[in-house]
Parts: structure tokens; sequence; C-alpha cells
């Protein structure tokens, strides 16, 4: 298949061919299935994004053909996944909260990342807050908001011709939650004990292979 791209005014040739080099296989029978969308839908670029107007959020069936290459590596974040067609959305925090930004049902072989900055990714004096990127799968983002504003988080691809279709899930909890460090721990009162669809996604690096207990 070939990925979405934005295009002009004017005529324009589609060419299916097959491989010669493939002996004994020198045609070929096929289907084509060819769909457009108007450049400029919401989530194009950072000045008409995608709001999220609360949490949690999730949306299913997006893509990020056709929305453009408007950043790249020489941006806030500085990471080839941001070398492909983007897909912004904005969120407006009050601060003080974990955002995990879990994205999804990713083109196969598509380069994936997905990026949270506090301003547009090629704004003078962005920051890049946390990224995940995945060459083959589908990024989980972890990361913690600690000023009230308007934030970026843009879904991108390695490049244009690896454009990917996504899901995207957003959730939020206090920052500084139970299960942070041992000063906050989870209290287990009593066994058996069972928990499922826990991360370690925003609970911070504390300790480490230093440490007198670690296992090295």
């Amino acid at each position: 298949s070939f990925g979405g791209v934005t295009i002009g005014p004017g005529t324009y040739y589609f060419v299916v061919s097959s491989n010669p080099l493939c002996l004994g296989d020198q045609f070929t029978n096929f289907d084509i299935n060819i769909t457009t969308s108007a450049a400029g839908l919401p989530g194009s670029t950072c000045g008409n994004p995608q709001n999220i107007a609360s949490l949690p959020y999730n949306n299913t069936g997006l893509s990020t053909c056709c929305y453009g290459d408007e950043y790249d590596n020489a941006d806030a974040c500085g990471s080839i996944y941001m070398d492909g067609d983007d897909y912004v959305f904005t969120y407006t925090s009050a601060g003080n909260e974990c955002l995990v930004i879990d994205v999804s049902n990713t083109t196969p072989g598509a380069g994936v990342g997905v990026f949270l900055l506090d301003d547009c990714p090629d704004a003078v004096g962005a920051t890049c807050i946390g990224q995940a990127t995945s060459p083959s799968g589908s990024p989980t983002l972890g990361a913690t908001i600690s000023t009230p504003g308007t934030y970026y988080i843009v879904v991108s691809s390695t490049s244009t011709v690896n454009c990917t279709a996504f899901d995207i899930d957003v959730t939020s909890t206090a920052a500084g939650a139970a299960g942070t460090n041992c000063a906050n721990p989870v209290v287990i009162s009593g066994l058996p004990y069972t928990v499922t669809g826990e991360g370690t996604q925003c609970m911070a690096n504390d300790y480490t292979n230093a440490d007198p207990g670690s296992c090295g």
C-alpha cells in the first residue's frame, strides 16, 4: 500500500506494476482503492490542532496520512520519529498531573513516536517534556506536568512513506500518586492481593543499580 500524501492542483498519474525479475510471474491481478481527505483538518498543525477537552480521552481510527510533515528532528524533541506526517493534539492542564498517552493499532512496519511538549515543536523555546518511540509497534508515554497551561501531544512517523494509522488513549492521575517511592507506597493490607492494569509510567526513576538493595 502507499501512504497518503498531500498534493496540489493538477493531473497526476498512478502506475501499478509488477517485478520483471520474478520469473514466471511478470504480471499481476490487483484491486485498487483510492480515498481522499481535505488538507487542513483538525490535527494537521499546531495552528489547527485536535483539542482534548477532558480526560480520560480515547479516539480510534485516526491516521497521520495526509496530515503533512510540518515538524521534524530539528525541532524541540530532536527525534527522527518526527520526520514523517504529524497529528497534533492540544490539552489544557491544571498542573500537578501525570499523563499516560498510549498509541496503539499502528500500521505494521511504521516507525511511530508520541511526543509531549509545552509548545508547538518548532516554537522558539519549546520544551520536550517526554517522548516514546517504537520502530515497529505502539509506543506508550508517561510524563508529569507540573505547571498549568496548554500542552501539545504529537503523534508522528519516521517518514511520509511510513505514515500510520493509530488509536490514542490519554489518561491522567495526580502527580505523586501512591506507589511513587518508598515514602509513598501502595500498602498491601492483606493477602491474597491482585491488581491489574498498573504501570510504572510517571512513577519516576527513584532507585538505581547503585543502591544497597538492588540486584546490580
